[in-house]
């Protein structure tokens, strides 16, 4: 409980914790209040699959992140900060999916709370629900940490579709930003997505015409009925159209318009298929 937390030895507030465990919290509280809020209205799917987000966040970014100070020879306030965090997740997720898995969420609960003697509830069940501390959710920081995992993971899917593992260091990885905003969310944390992708140098690009082009072509089930035998003609332009051109046209005003044999036809992105394609040299993913 808060009260046998606060009292602990080692037991830090979040505010001295480190971004990442305020990072993790902070999530925590976001998904409390998601959930008690889908399940006011019924919407029980909804707020599973939140759960289930928060757990792959917790497990595949978390804990991953963190496995240096959780095996440090050091009793570091670091170290217990790590601690302290994952098991108040854990002890909060025991409660939070209880109505949904009840033998598991018991089955946690007693494994962690089992030492406190009858300190804590003697079942999950008999705990009132977590209600989410709103100071706890810091939305800036929670935006940066998605960009950033966003990267990673499109860098791994880059070196996936060139086979090349991660453990194989590589000279930079090239992240062209949509928006400025993405650039400075990210620039922060160029060591952490080096030390995640067994890269060199992390490198900002404002255009990618150096190593990626784009082809753009009509998606045939949308635009078949709409167009009929205008089809080809508009297949032919859009394939003779530079597909980067085609693409800042598309992000500017949300539409393409072509020449298809003399007639102007709008397309919208719905109704067209983006394909990114490398040049040599290159591996790439986009998101």
């Amino acid at each position: 409980t808060p009260a046998v937390m606060g009292t602990a030895p080692g037991y830090r507030p979040i505010a001295e914790r480190s971004e990442l465990d305020r990072w993790l919290l902070g999530e925590l509280n976001d998904t409390i209040e998601f959930v008690t809020e889908k399940m006011d209205s019924y919407d029980h799917f909804t707020a599973c699959g939140k759960l289930i987000t928060f757990v792959d966040s917790l497990s595949n970014w978390y804990v991953r992140r963190s496995r240096a100070r959780f095996w440090s020879g050091e009793e570091t306030s670091s170290k217990s900060d790590a601690y302290w965090t994952l098991y108040e997740s854990l002890v909060t997720l025991a409660k939070l999916i209880a109505p949904f898995v009840p033998y598991l969420s018991e089955r946690i609960w007693l494994m962690l709370t089992g030492s406190f003697n009858g300190a804590a509830s003697e079942s999950v069940h008999l705990c009132d629900y977590p209600v989410a501390d709103p100071a706890v959710i810091d939305k800036g920081l929670a935006q940066r940490m998605k960009r950033v995992r966003e990267v990673v993971s499109l860098g791994r899917n880059a070196r996936m579709g060139a086979k090349l593992k991660v453990r194989q260091p590589l000279a930079a990885i090239q992240i062209i930003p949509a928006e400025a905003s993405v650039k400075e969310e990210i620039a922060q944390y160029v060591d952490l997505i080096k030390e995640e992708l067994n890269v060199k140098d992390v490198l900002f690009l404002e255009k990618a015409d150096e190593c990626i082009s784009y082809q753009i072509s009509p998606d045939l089930k949308k635009l078949g009925p709409k167009l009929g035998r205008r089809l080809p003609a508009v297949k032919k332009a859009l394939t003779e159209t530079d597909g980067s051109s085609l693409l800042a046209e598309m992000k500017k005003n949300g539409t393409i318009t072509i020449d298809a044999d003399g007639e102007a036809v709008q397309l919208t992105e719905d109704e067209v298929l983006i394909r990114l394609q490398t040049k040599e040299g290159y591996a790439a993913a986009q998101g």
